[in-house]
């Protein structure tokens, strides 16, 4: 496994963004880790210390703004978080990136995509949550999205007043999915489903304010996927009790390259096959992307 470097980088508008850097011996170019809603950076530390791509790819996964230790109370979107990468991977001495996103994360990835077509190598899509694809209760969310905005501005001039919580545990996925495949091992796919889709359990690592803008975002609209031009490898899950898979399907169809594969998972391939969605990103990244 190559070194990990901890850095931080300051925006322009001087918030200053934590991210893992692996330097590979001889790099080819960078692999973009971009984590899901209410995660950090530590949903890749598995996936870095044991993919083979670590020997001629530089991986950088960052803290989305307003995750983990990129600590802020400013609003967070698709507009900011994809700005924010391209400062990080300029500071991480990159020009083009293949782009890899979890979930929300996957939403951010086809945003950077679109918005700086000419950095992105190419994409993986892990598990992406379009809200075409949440059936009844993502309609509902859809509908509720200006009240979530409303909710955040509130929650946001409250902080301003002084009202907000000091401290904020950072929390390791990677512990937290030893403990999901045990729960997996012992056939309790249920309680981790619960483990992972509690949002009374990921309000305790994140700002309140900065869970909604994760929510805004994910029931937000959808960057055009026939104006993406890049290669992009999906991979979604076979039994989601989130998403459809086959509506997710159809949306990802819309994509002028796409590959899309599907994996015996119910939303977090990289903690249910880890093994399996390693190889069909390291045998794809290897083979396809130009």
């Amino acid at each position: 496994m190559t070194h990990e470097e901890e850095r931080v980088w300051e925006a322009p508008d001087g918030t200053k963004l934590f991210y893992r850097l692996w330097r590979a011996q001889s790099p080819r170019d960078a692999l973009l880790l971009v984590h899901g809603l209410g995660s950090n950076s530590t949903r890749w530390l598995e996936f870095a210390g044991h993919t083979t791509l670590s020997e001629h790819w530089d991986l950088v996964a960052p803290d989305l703004r307003g995750h983990g230790r990129s600590l802020s109370r400013r609003r967070g979107g698709l507009s900011e978080w994809t700005s924010d990468l391209a400062g990080i991977l300029d500071s991480a001495g990159h020009q083009r990136a293949v782009v890899a996103g979890h979930s929300l994360g996957a939403l951010v990835a086809l945003a950077f995509a679109r918005r700086y077509p000419d950095r992105t190598r190419g994409l993986v899509l892990i598990e992406p949550s379009f809200p075409q694809a949440f059936g009844r209760r993502g309609r509902v969310l859809r509908r509720c999205r200006p009240l979530l905005m409303l909710a955040a501005g509130v929650v946001r001039a409250l902080n301003a007043l002084g009202l907000h919580r000091r401290i904020l545990p950072y929390r390791d996925l990677r512990a937290l999915d030893e403990r999901a495949r045990a729960l997996l091992g012992a056939g309790k796919q249920e309680e981790m489903v619960r483990l992972y889709g509690s949002v009374w359990r990921d309000l305790r690592f994140n700002h309140t304010a900065n869970y909604l803008d994760d929510f805004i975002a994910q029931v937000g609209p959808v960057p055009p996927l026939e104006e993406i031009q890049a290669s992009v490898l999906s991979l979604i899950s076979r039994d989601s009790p989130f998403t459809a898979s086959a509506q997710t399907e159809n949306v990802l169809a819309s994509l002028p390259h796409n590959r899309t594969v599907r994996l015996p998972a119910t939303h977090w391939i990289l903690t249910e096959t880890p093994g399996e969605a390693r190889r069909v990103i390291e045998e794809w990244v290897s083979s396809r992307v130009l």
